[in-house]
C-alpha cells in the first residue's frame, strides 16, 4: 500500500482550497495574512481528516479485490 490515497487527496483538495481562496479573494478581498492564517490550515486539517477515509476504502477495495503481491511468471509459452 503506497501514497496513493495521500497523493490522491492533496491534489483533490489542494484544487478546492485554491478554487475556495480565489473565491474568497474576489468577493471579500481580506487582507493577504488572513489568506497565509487560514489556508494551509485548512489544507492540513482537510488531507489529515479525509486521509483516514482514503487509506480505510483503498484497504477495503484490496481486500474485496484479493489483491497480492504481483509475481512475475517464469512459464514461456
Amino acid at each position: 500500500m503506497g501514497d496513493g490515497p495521500a497523493a490522491f487527496l492533496t491534489l483533490g483538495i489542494g484544487a478546492f482550497v485554491t478554487v475556495a481562496a480565489i473565491m474568497l479573494e474576489l468577493t471579500a478581498h481580506p487582507p493577504f495574512w488572513l489568506h497565509v492564517l487560514i489556508w494551509p490550515l485548512v489544507t492540513l486539517g482537510a488531507v489529515v481528516g479525509a486521509l483516514r477515509m482514503g487509506k480505510g476504502a483503498l484497504l477495503a477495495v484490496e481486500y474485496h479485490n484479493q489483491a497480492r503481491e504481483g509475481r512475475i511468471d517464469t512459464k514461456v509459452p
